[in-house]
C-alpha cells in the first residue's frame, strides 16, 4: 500500500502518525527542525524527514506517488500551508488539512490582536514604565519582528525550544543569554508561574492555541501572578481563508479509513472525574480550586441549585445528576463521540463538604472500578465550619449529626444524648419542619435552657444567623437552607454507668428487675456500639432502659405480651428522653418476626416458651450473646438444660442476693431481697 504524508511538528501530526504506526501503515513525516525529529516516538513504520522545504522542494518530495498529503502543520503557519497546498495541486496529490479542535479555554483577562504587528505596537506603550518585562512564549520563527525595535527587545524573555535553530535566531537578534529560557513543554500552569517569578515579567504574551499547545496553563498562571497577558488571536477559519476544507482529527481518520479500507480508530480518551464539594451553595461559597475546575469542565452534574450558582464555560454541558448510574453512560457516550484521544473532565458537585455526610466517597469508590476514570477530590466549605464562624464558637470539640433525609429514631437519642451530657451539637436539616421537630424535642425533654444557633440560606443573599430558644424554634416556617448548633446550658454532664435508680421508674403491679441485678444483668451482655437489643418479657422496661442509655448508637426492641406492661414501657422510654427504645406488644417469638437482625438479647421472661425462642434467635443470628434472668429454682433447671436445646459456649450461672438496710428505731437491719440468678452464653454456630 502507498504510503501517507504527513506534514507535522505538531502534537496533531505526531499522534497522527503513532496511531498510523499501530495499524501498521506507513508515513512519512515532515518536520522543520532537528528538535521536531527527536520528539518523534521511533518505529519501523515511520519515517521522519527533517528540515524546512519550500514549495518546489514540497512538489519534488511529492514524486514519491503518495497515497494522500495530511497538512497538520500549527494554525499560525500560513506560508508553509499554502506552499504544501499549492505542491499538491500542481502534482494532483490528495491533499486533507488537520485543523486544530477548537477548544475552548477560559480566557478571562485576557487582551486580543488580530496580528502580531498589532501586539508590538501595544508593547512598545507598555515599555514606557521601567518596570516592565515581558516573556514571549509565541516561538522563534517571529522573534525578528519584536526584536526590530531596540527598546522592546530590552524587555524580552523568550521562551524557545532546545534546538540550535532557535537559539541561533535568538543570538542573531542579540538576545542575552539572560534573556533566553530553552525549555521542553508541555509547561504546567505552575512551571510558568515559577517563571513568571523568576522573570519578574508583568505582561505574557502567547498565541492563541488552545488546550493543544498550552494556552490555558499560561492563561492560568497569568491570572494566578496577577499580570497581563497579550493573545495574538489565530487565523480566520481556515476554510474561509483559502475555499478549502479542513478537517477535525475524527474526520482524518476517518478519510485514511475510507482510502485504506482499513478502519483506523483513535486510543479513546480518558475521563477525568473531579468531586467538587460546593461548599452552602452560593457561588461566594465556592473555593477558588473549585471554581478552576468548573471553568475548565466539559461536563458538568449536580443538583440545580449548584449548577446554576457555577460560572462554567459556555459550551460545557450540565446534567443535574449525581448518582453513577446516571453520570458514566453519559461519559461513556461522550468518550464513544470523541473525535480524539483528548482527556475528558467532568465535575461532579456536592453540596457542603465532600467529606461531611456526603455521597462523594460513593461515587469516588465506583470511579475507581472503571478502568478510564482517573478521581480527585477537592473540599468544600461546610456549613458546619461557616455556622462555627457566625457563633464565634470552636467546632473541633463539638458533636455533628444530620437530620438531612434521616428518619427520627436515628438521630433523636444522638441528639438528646449529646445535649444532656453538655456537648455543643451542630446538625444539618431538610429545612423548617427539622428545625420546629428539634425544638419540640429539646421543649419535651427539659431542655428549654438549650440555646439554638440557627443559619439560614448560608451563603445566599437572604442569608441570616439567628439564637433561638427551642420554644422559638417551633414556630419557625420560612422554607430554605438551615444548619443548627446547640449550646447547652451549664451544669448537664453524662452519665457514664447503667445506674438509674429504681425510683426514677414509672411502675406498677407490672414486675421490675431490681437496679442491682439490672446493673450486672447489663454488663453481663456485653455490649459495643451499634448493637441491636432484644429485651423479651420487658416488664416494665427497666432493663432497656439501662441498655438504651449507654449510647445512643445501641437499638432496643422491648418485647411483651402484656399490654400494661409495655404501656409502663412507653411511659417510662418518653420520660427518660431515650427514642432509640421501640416496643411491642406481642408474643415472643412470634412477635419477633420482621425486626432488624439482633446482635444480643435480654430474656426477662419467656411464658414457658424458652426453647422456640431460643431456637428462632439462633435461626436469625448463630453468634449472638445471650442473658437471662430468673428466680424460681424449675427455671433455674431450665437455663441448666439450655446447651442441650442450641449449640452454646461460654456458659455461666450467677446467683446474686441482695440486702438492703432498712431503719428500725435508732438501728439498721438488714432485708434480704429474693435471690436471682443470672445466665449468660454465647450461640456457637454449628
Amino acid at each position: 500500500m502507498k504510503k501517507i504524508l504527513i506534514y507535522g511538528g505538531t502534537t496533531e501530526g505526531r499522534k497522527l502518525s503513532e496511531i498510523l504506526a499501530a495499524h501498521q501503515l506507513h508515513c512519512d513525516v515532515c518536520v522543520a527542525t532537528q528538535y521536531g525529529e527527536q520528539v518523534m516516538e521511533p518505529s519501523e513504520y515511520v519515517r521522519v524527514l527533517a528540515g524546512r522545504r519550500d514549495a518546489g522542494e514540497m512538489e519534488q518530495l511529492l514524486e514519491e506517488d503518495y497515497l494522500c498529503v495530511v497538512d497538520a502543520t500549527h494554525p499560525y503557519a500560513r506560508e508553509v500551508r499554502e506552499n504544501i497546498r499549492r505542491s499538491t495541486e500542481n502534482k494532483g496529490a490528495l491533499y486533507l488539512r488537520l485543523s486544530r479542535e477548537t477548544e475552548s479555554v477560559d480566557h478571562e483577562g485576557c487582551e486580543f490582536f488580530d496580528s502580531v504587528e498589532d501586539c508590538i505596537e501595544a508593547l512598545k506603550k507598555e515599555i514606557v514604565n521601567p518596570d516592565c518585562r515581558i516573556m514571549l512564549t509565541t516561538g522563534s520563527r517571529q522573534l525578528p519582528l519584536f526584536c526590530a525595535d531596540e527598546a522592546l527587545r530590552q524587555r524580552l524573555v523568550a521562551r524557545i525550544l532546545p534546538d540550535a535553530v532557535s537559539l541561533q535566531i535568538c543570538l542573531e537578534n542579540q538576545l542575552e543569554g539572560r534573556q533566553i529560557i530553552a525549555m521542553q513543554g508541555p509547561f504546567t500552569k505552575e512551571v510558568n508561574q515559577a517563571l513568571i517569578r523568576q522573570y519578574r515579567c508583568s505582561i505574557l504574551v502567547t498565541k492563541d492555541s488552545g488546550r493543544t499547545g498550552g494556552s490555558d496553563a499560561k492563561f492560568e498562571a497569568a491570572r494566578a501572578e496577577k499580570i497581563r497577558c497579550f493573545v495574538i488571536r489565530r487565523p480566520q477559519t481556515e476554510g474561509e481563508e483559502t475555499g478549502y476544507e479542513a478537517f477535525s482529527f475524527g474526520q482524518i481518520l476517518e478519510k485514511l479509513s475510507e482510502l485504506t479500507g482499513q478502519e483506523i480508530r483513535a486510543e479513546k480518551p480518558a475521563v477525568r472525574l473531579i468531586l467538587a464539594g460546593c461548599g452552602m451553595g452560593g457561588e461566594g461559597a465556592l473555593t477558588g480550586e473549585v471554581k478552576a475546575a468548573i471553568r475548565k469542565a466539559d461536563f458538568l452534574f449536580g443538583a440545580e441549585r449548584m449548577i446554576a450558582a457555577a460560572s462554567k464555560r459556555e459550551d460545557a454541558r450540565s446534567w443535574p445528576y449525581y448518582r453513577a448510574d446516571q453520570i458514566f453512560p453519559i461519559l461513556e457516550q461522550a468518550r464513544e463521540e470523541a473525535t480524539g484521544s483528548e482527556e475528558i473532565t467532568a465535575v461532579v458537585l456536592f453540596s457542603g463538604d465532600t467529606g461531611f455526610y456526603s455521597g462523594c466517597l460513593k461515587l469516588k469508590a465506583a470511579a475507581e472500578q472503571v478502568s478510564y476514570m482517573t478521581t480527585r477530590v477537592l473540599p468544600g466549605i461546610s456549613s458546619i465550619s461557616a455556622l462555627a464562624a457566625r457563633a464565634g464558637v470552636p467546632w473541633q470539640d463539638a458533636g455533628i449529626i444530620s437530620t438531612h433525609g434521616i428518619e427520627r429514631s436515628r438521630w433523636e437519642a444522638r441528639l438528646l444524648e449529646q445535649v444532656k451530657s453538655g456537648h455543643r451539637t451542630f446538625f444539618l436539616s431538610s429545612g423548617a419542619e427539622d428545625i420546629r421537630l428539634v425544638g419540640e424535642i429539646l421543649t419535651a425533654h427539659g431542655l428549654e435552657d438549650t440555646r439554638v444557633c440557627l443559619g439560614y440560606q448560608m451563603s445566599y443573599p437572604e442569608e441570616e444567623y439567628r439564637e433561638l430558644s427551642p420554644e422559638e424554634c417551633r414556630q419557625i416556617h420560612q422554607k430554605g437552607l438551615y444548619t443548627g448548633l446547640l449550646l447547652p446550658a451549664e451544669g448537664h454532664t453524662r452519665r457514664l454507668i447503667p445506674a438509674f435508680r429504681d425510683e426514677d421508674m414509672t411502675r406498677a403491679a407490672v414486675p421490675m428487675t431490681k437496679e442491682e441485678v439490672r446493673e450486672l444483668s447489663v454488663c453481663k451482655l456485653h455490649l459495643h456500639e451499634n448493637s441491636v437489643v432484644y429485651d423479651i418479657g420487658c416488664g416494665t422496661g427497666s432493663v432497656s432502659m439501662e441498655i438504651a442509655a449507654l449510647s445512643p448508637t445501641i437499638q432496643v426492641y422491648a418485647i411483651d405480651d402484656n399490654s400494661e406492661a409495655t404501656a409502663l414501657t412507653r411511659a417510662n422510654r418518653d420520660k427518660l428522653g431515650l427514642p432509640n427504645i421501640e416496643v411491642i406488644t406481642g408474643r415472643a417469638p412470634q412477635a419477633l418476626e420482621g425486626l432488624p437482625v439482633p446482635t444480643h438479647a435480654f430474656l426477662g421472661g419467656t411464658k414457658g416458651q424458652l426453647k422456640g425462642i431460643l431456637e428462632w434467635l439462633y435461626g436469625l443470628n448463630p453468634s449472638m450473646r445471650i442473658v437471662m434472668n430468673t428466680v424460681t429454682l424449675e427455671s433455674v433447671g431450665e437455663m441448666a438444660k439450655i446447651p442441650t436445646l442450641v449449640p452454646c459456649a461460654s456458659e455461666e450461672i450467677v446467683m446474686v442476693q441482695v440486702g438492703r438496710a432498712h431503719k428500725a428505731g435508732p438501728y439498721h437491719l438488714m432485708q434480704a431481697n429474693n435471690p436471682v440468678y443470672i445466665g449468660s452464653f454465647e450461640f456457637e454456630a454449628r
